[in-house]
Order: structure tokens, then sequence, then C-alpha cells
């Protein structure tokens, strides 16, 4: 009878332990509340000569729309690279902007901001289409009518099924997305499913084939260049992400999740600049928007986990192995030594967890989570239980 009742004591524990880890994986998400829209988006700018280059200036952009509606956007200081990608967040969707770039002491609220005398802007375009793949070039003596221009990112991974393949290809996908990435590169980028077996290249604005290329060590043994046109040959038949260097037209090569967990923790590098340097706090609405960007790796099997399970260093100097492990160890310090909340909800991180290891729990959905409450709270009823009967017994 005794082993009766420990055994109907545990069925009852572990009973209520899943209805608790259910309650969790059930509960209702909470309804959205409804905030006034906003429309977010960027351009990427081509500085042509150094003093378009110069950083001691600014850049600020003029946004309309065919509506009537007009705003200056926010005013950034101008960088000495090359590219630099001008963002913005507005109360309606602008079809057009001018770029300008400015003094440090220049304001919108000039009698007259768009004065190009002496200590008046430094440079301007004329009305620029906003498209997500268009760059603006500009010199350091644009004038509205002069000096200035865009042009389109134009690559696509064309190929076919043998190594001299000729008539229409059975691969031809373009890479729509345009970045700016680190080490200052100008990329077109895009997510590419390839069958088992085919040969292709980047081909460059319709007519310069790119076989160069590098792939993440998960995936570089499913890529060769091929002996005879030097094409990329794939073996494995899969979905990969493809970014086109631009300018060296090379192209890197590596998976969906890796490259999620990759493009998130670059933004949020670039979101928490202000942080690293100590110019300035990250507030509440950027904290947000890295929320909801981190909260949409969970669309991408794996992408959190990734990120999750980047190697966390401490110190200055030190070298970073990923995006992923720069971006995860300056938000763990944020952390430790600045007092910030757990904005991202990765909860208590372990710097020693084997990303392998979550990978396997958590990847996937929330369910997972249900498994470990049940676990925890029946390994927990099994031990009061067990002392229950131990003291009963001692009372005898």
């Amino acid at each position: 009878m005794k082993f009766k009742h420990v055994v109907a004591s545990l069925s009852l524990a572990m009973f209520a332990a899943f209805g608790v880890a259910a309650g969790l994986s059930m509960k209702k998400e909470a309804k959205a509340v409804k905030a006034d829209e906003s429309y977010s988006g960027s351009i990427i700018v081509q500085k042509n000569d150094n003093d378009a280059k110069w950083d001691g200036c600014n850049l600020v952009g003029y946004l309309f729309d065919n509506n009537s509606n007009s705003t200056w956007g926010t005013v950034v200081s101008n960088t000495s690279n090359k590219y630099q990608e001008y963002s913005w967040s507005l109360s309606f969707n602008p079809t057009t902007i001018i770029m300008v770039r400015v003094p440090t002491n220049w304001s919108s609220s000039w009698d007259n901001p768009w004065w190009d005398g002496n200590g008046g802007i430094y440079a301007r375009t004329g009305n620029v289409t906003i498209s997500t793949t268009d760059v603006i070039w500009m010199a350091g003596n644009a004038k509205e009518g002069s000096n200035w221009g865009t042009y389109e990112l134009d690559a696509a991974v064309v190929g076919g099924d043998s190594d001299s393949w000729t008539g229409e290809p059975t691969v031809n996908v373009a890479l729509s997305g345009v970045k700016v990435s680190g080490g200052n590169k100008l990329e077109a980028f895009g997510s590419v499913s390839l069958g088992a077996d085919k040969y292709f290249k980047v081909v460059k604005e319709g007519s310069e084939w790119c076989g160069a290329y590098t792939a993440h060590s998960s995936i570089a043994s499913n890529f060769s260049n091929s002996e005879v046109a030097g094409n990329i040959h794939n073996i494995e038949a899969g979905t990969y992400e493809f970014y086109f260097d631009y300018d060296a037209k090379t192209t890197y090569i590596t998976d969906p999740a890796r490259a999620a967990a990759d493009e998130f923790a670059q933004s949020f590098l670039d979101k928490t600049v202000g942080y690293c340097s100590g110019s300035e706090a990250i507030s509440e609405g950027v904290q947000a928007e890295l929320k909801g960007e981190y909260d949409a790796l969970h669309d991408i099997e794996g992408a959190q986990a990734l990120f999750y399970g980047a190697e966390v260093k401490r110190g200055k100097g030190v070298d970073y192995e990923s995006f992923a492990s720069q971006a995860l160890s300056r938000y763990v310090n944020m952390q430790e030594e600045k007092g910030y909340g757990d904005f991202l909800g990765l909860g208590a991180h372990n710097p020693e967890i084997n990303p392998a290891i979550y990978s396997y729990l958590f990847a996937n959905d929330t369910n997972n989570t249900a498994i470990i409450v049940i676990t925890i709270a029946a390994t927990s009823a099994l031990a009061f239980t067990l002392l229950l009967v131990f003291k009963k017994k001692r009372q005898k």
C-alpha cells in the first residue's frame, strides 16, 4: 500500500506539472495594441570622391510623397566610407528623397535650409525615386542638376544541368536584396533554391559572369568550382543564401539559419553602436525594434539557437568568431556592466552552453519549453514525494 501511495502521489504531481506546462504552451498570445502606423526604409549612398567622404559634416535626406507629405529625415554623421546606408521611419510612406550633405551646424529651421553659398549646404542631389535595389551616387560637389545619379544593383544566379550547358537556364534567380555589409562592402543578396548537381555563376548586370566564391564551413563540401568552365558546382540540393560583393565580384554562400542570425547580429551592432562608443543610451524604441527582429528569427528554424549559442567573450580588443558572437557579447555586457534589462527576452544566458544542445531543445517551438517544464516539475515532485516517505518512515 505504501508503494501504491507513492506512485499515486507522484502521478498526481506529474499530472499537475503537465497541466502547468500545457497551460504555458497553450497560453493565448496577447492581442497587439494598434499603434500609429509608421513607414521605415533606407537607401544606400555611394560617395565618389574624398570630399563626399569627409567625416567632418553631416548627411540628411528630404523625403516626400505624391500627396503633399514631406519632411526632413534624421541628421546623421557623414562617414569616411565609400558606402553609407541612410534610414528613416516616418508617419507617411515616402516615394522620393533628396540627399543633402550639410555642415555640422546646419538646421532645417534655417530660413533657407537649401542655401548653397558660403556657410550653406555642401552638396545635394535632385529628386530620387526610392527603390529598394537602387544606389545613389554623389560627388563632393553635387548640385541639383549635376554630379550625382543612381544605378540599380543587377545580379542573378544563372546556370544549367552540366558544366557546358547551353540554351535556357534551369537556374535563374535574381538577388534582389541590397545591403552594406561588414568591411563596407556593397552586396546584392537573396535566397536561392538549387536542385542537386547544378552548374552556375553569378551574372552581374546581365553580361559579366562571376564564378569566384567562398562558402561557410558547414556547407563548404557541397560546392566546388568546375575544372572546365569554372562554374560553381553544387552536389546537394537545398536552399542557400547568396551574398554577391558588387565591387569584388565574389560570392559568399551560407545556409538560411546562419544568414538570418548573422543579419540580426549586424543589425544589433549597428543600432547599438552608440552604446559601444559610450556616446548614448539605447532607447526603449530601439530596444523594442531589436526585440521584434529577434522574435522574427523564430520563423527560420535554428536561427535563434545559432544566435543564442554564439560564444560570449569579455574584454576589449578580443577577436570574435562571428557577428553573432560580437553582438551577443555586447548584449551580455550591456546587462552585466550597464544594467540594461533582458529586452531581447533571452533569459539567463549561459556562455558555456553547448549550441548543439540548445538547438535541439529550443530551435523549433514552445512545445520544447513545455517538455522542459514537465521534466523539471516531475523531477521536483518525485524528490518531494520521496522526502515525505522517508520522513514518515523515520517517525514510525
